[in-house]
């Protein structure tokens, strides 16, 4: 299964993305809304040169990926409580 995130400035929430393909950010949903903002604002701005954004797009791609946890995987331990 691929996942994917857009970055642009009226795009949704990384977790909104993410409860859209089965996933969640769960505590770490409030950071990368933070980081989303500064992208955005840096990249609007001027900032950033083109190559710089897709470098640091790149990387909070990484970075989204690997804090995904997937709902499967919660509901089980909810139910396990």
């Amino acid at each position: 299964m691929e996942v994917g995130f857009r970055h642009g400035a009226l795009c949704d929430s990384y977790e909104k993305q993410a409860n859209k393909q089965g996933f969640t950010l769960e505590d770490k949903a409030e950071l990368f809304d933070k980081i989303a903002f500064s992208y955005n604002m840096l990249r609007i701005h001027g900032f950033l040169t083109d190559k710089q954004a897709d470098i640091v797009c790149k990387k909070i791609q990484k970075q989204l990926i690997k804090n995904l946890k997937p709902f499967e995987k919660n509901r089980q331990s909810e139910k396990a409580d």
